[in-house]
């Protein structure tokens, strides 16, 4: 399900902090009010983008560059939710994994490092992180809301690190922009397809949103006929942006929630 309502990419839209980092990389910062979420269309709070060139999806050395900055950005968010090694990270992987511009939640869990089967010695020195895939309700017949409602309710976890595609006005920001939001997002909300109940999530203050965009609104294109203004475009090497991005975002949670013990043992 593809989200909108944390895709803060116009160009309008103030940004802070910026700074330029190697491989044609861009990091900034952008901070919304309450009082400008309407004027802006996206929720209030802190939105932290790493802008990057197509470099990452073919020098392995530029791919994990961006993982590392992305690391980084997750922790300071970590730290703000007063987040310890012991305690439970849920990782969300939103969407349809069977749709390749809707597959990067499925496809960033199945990278992650999961540890409760893990052997003592192993667990001791890692971090405490499991993972749901939400899937979507017109395929499943459960809403991902009620999915990641009854997971919650079982497992208590500590912070839930929610993933998915991102639907953006900008077609340089497809497959390129990494997106970090300390609140929840809305699945569907860039389709017409919201969940609302996803606004309740974050209540007690521990929800990070990770996103990547993946397709683009025709409107965004330009001019372009009459009739598809409304309609939805992503490009044809999709998958391979889904796969590269997704390796990126899974290579970040894993360092920020395992630390040192990660790359130690994998």
């Amino acid at each position: 399900m593809i989200d909108e309502q944390i895709e803060p990419f116009c160009q309008e839209i103030p940004t802070k902090n910026v700074q330029k980092l190697p491989y044609d990389t861009i990091k900034y910062e952008i901070h919304i009010k309450k009082q400008d979420e309407q004027k802006y269309g996206i929720k209030q709070g802190k939105y932290v983008c790493i802008q990057t060139s197509k470099t990452f999806v073919y020098l392995n050395k530029a791919k994990d560059f961006v993982a590392n900055e992305l690391s980084k950005v997750l922790n300071k968010f970590l730290k703000q939710a007063k987040f310890t090694q012991n305690q439970i990270v849920l990782v969300a992987g939103m969407g349809n994994g069977d749709v390749a511009c809707d597959s990067l939640g499925n496809l960033v869990t199945s990278r992650l490092l999961a540890t409760e089967y893990l052997p003592e010695e192993l667990k001791k020195e890692l971090g405490n992180l499991c993972f749901v895939n939400c899937g979507v309700g017109g395929k499943t017949g459960i809403s991902s809301f009620d999915v990641l409602m009854g997971v919650k309710e079982k497992v208590k976890p500590n912070i839930i690190i929610m993933v998915d595609s991102l639907l953006t006005t900008d077609v340089k920001k497809i497959g390129t922009c990494f997106q970090v939001f300390g609140n929840s997002l809305i699945p569907g909300g860039g389709v017409g397809n919201s969940q609302e109940g996803f606004n309740k999530l974050n209540l007690d203050g521990n929800v990070i949103s990770v996103g990547v965009p993946l397709l683009i609104q025709a409107k965004s294109l330009g001019k372009v006929k009459k009739g598809i203004e409304e309609m939805f475009f992503t490009p044809k090497e999709v998958d391979f942006y889904a796969r590269r991005c997704s390796q990126i975002i899974a290579d970040a949670i894993n360092q920020s929630v395992h630390k040192s013990g990660y790359k130690k043992f994998f």
